[in-house]
């Protein structure tokens, strides 16, 4: 019969890690908001397209077919 092999040498101690970092508090410039600045920015991303898969699902969905195949399963 073969002998075992020996086992590995342990291996040596793990660095201790260091402390998380402290969260970090963000002021909010409340005193600085521009309200026209923000409307702007508001209708700027109004426009957007985030998710063109929204709006393409709702293109496939307004099909005749796809409708009709809808209102026949509820």
């Amino acid at each position: 019969t073969p002998s075992p092999s020996p086992s590995p040498p342990p291996s040596p101690p793990r660095e201790q890690s260091p402390p998380p970092p402290p969260p970090v508090v963000t002021e909010i410039p409340r005193s600085r908001f521009v309200r026209q600045t923000a409307f702007n920015r508001y209708q700027t991303l109004k426009s957007k397209d985030f998710k063109p898969e929204r709006r393409l699902t709702d293109e496939v969905l307004a099909f005749p077919l796809i409708e009709a195949e809808f209102r026949n399963r509820h």
